[in-house]
Parts: C-alpha cells; sequence; structure tokens
C-alpha cells in the first residue's frame, strides 16, 4: 500500500499532534520544495508558513554542501536504498546555523515517489556536550603530561 501525504498539506488532526512534538516534522516535494513544516520548526527556525507557501527550498535553509549531500541521499532513498539518519547543518532564517540530525521516509502516490516525510533533531546541545566534554579531555591530559614530566 502506498505512503500519501497529499500535496494540499498535512492533515488538521496531524498537524495539531505534530505541533506538540519538541522535533521538526517536515515534508519536501520531489524537487525539494519544503511543503510542511509543524510548529516547533517554525519556531526554531524563524521561518513562516507564508515562507513555505512563497517557495522555501531546502537550499534555503541548508549550506549548498548539505543540499547536495541531503540531495544524493533523498536521491538514494527514492530509488529504495537504505540511507541512514544524517546529520546536517541548518540555517535559521536570521542566518545562524544549527546542528540537526534528519530521519527521513518516502512519501509514494500511486507507487511513485512524490516528496519526503521528515524528523529533524536539534543537535546543539549535544553538540556543546560534545566540545564541553573535548575540552576537558584535553585539560586533563595536559595535566597528567604536567604531573608525569614533573615527576
Amino acid at each position: 500500500m502506498d505512503k500519501v501525504i497529499g500535496n494540499e498539506g498535512i492533515d488538521k488532526a496531524y498537524d495539531d499532534i505534530y505541533s506538540q512534538l519538541p522535533w521538526i516534522i517536515f515534508q519536501l516535494d520531489v524537487g525539494l520544495n519544503v511543503e510542511y513544516v509543524n510548529d516547533t520548526g517554525l519556531k526554531l527556525t524563524g521561518y513562516t508558513k507564508e515562507d513555505i507557501r512563497n517557495g522555501l527550498r531546502l537550499s534555503d535553509i541548508f549550506s549548498l554542501k548539505d543540499t547536495i549531500k541531503a540531495g544524493k541521499n533523498i536521491a538514494s532513498y527514492l530509488l529504495g536504498k537504505e540511507v541512514k539518519p544524517s546529520e546536517y547543518t541548518l540555517v535559521k532564517k536570521n542566518k545562524e546555523e544549527i546542528p540537526i540530525k534528519v530521519f527521513h521516509f518516502p512519501i509514494y502516490k500511486n507507487g511513485v515517489p512524490s516528496g519526503l516525510f521528515g524528523m529533524a533533531v536539534d543537535l546543539t546541545e549535544q553538540k556543546e556536550n560534545e566540545e564541553r566534554s573535548r575540552k576537558y579531555s584535553e585539560t586533563l591530559e595536559e595535566s597528567v603530561r604536567k604531573d608525569s614530566s614533573a615527576s
């Protein structure tokens, strides 16, 4: 059975549910145009429903490098290949960048890929914790080296 989400957008009942989630929920068409973003995603990114209606594209919210990477991953996925969730840098409307991890699923209409439905998780806090941990490890290693050379 085909997984179908119409080009008219997300059903109101689903939109209400998706807007309660702490993750970005989105839908793209096969041309990588953004068709839907839940309220969580709109708040986090600063984009609006009007921006989407006016033609927000994946290339507007990803760097060129990440747009190419995402395009290749999406094409592979729509061709039936397994693609693992990937990390990207999302560019907010104010040009601030945030790290995200994207999970996505193809949408089929009449047996033909018609787009992508997905979820993105903000990795900002995780990346900050990793950086603090890295700095702490470096400081600890430096301290051990100093103690070893003083002996």
